[in-house]
């Protein structure tokens, strides 16, 4: 019977006021967190796609014409065209792609 009791008397100190005001307010900076990051990668730009290539920069690996050229975008090695010759190591900036291929135009832009 007296294990009974203290048993009773622990039960009823850990869900005093104390403890439940601590628990309410742990979890409410967690849910705070969570929703900041959510709101975070919400506002984060597209990596994929086409969205995520427009405004990308990079460096021509070859000279670029309309003829085609490579380019160095992202990581990767890419076939691109531009309205106007760009040279072998001139910065680009990707302006759009077509079947694959990458327009881009030069830029003085630094390579992000």
């Amino acid at each position: 019977m007296e294990l009974d009791v203290h048993f009773l008397n622990l039960l009823f100190q850990l869900f005093s006021q104390g403890f439940i005001v601590t628990a309410t307010v742990i979890f409410l900076l967690i849910a705070a967190v969570g929703i900041i990051l959510a709101v975070k990668a919400h506002k984060r730009t597209t990596q994929t796609g086409i969205e995520g290539m427009l405004e990308a920069r990079g460096l021509a690996r070859t000279s670029v014409s309309d003829k085609g050229g490579l380019v160095f975008v992202h990581g990767e090695i890419w076939h691109a065209v531009s309205r106007t010759p760009i040279r072998k190591g001139q910065k680009v900036a990707v302006k759009g792609m077509k079947d694959m291929v990458l327009i881009v135009e030069e830029t003085d832009h630094t390579i992000l």
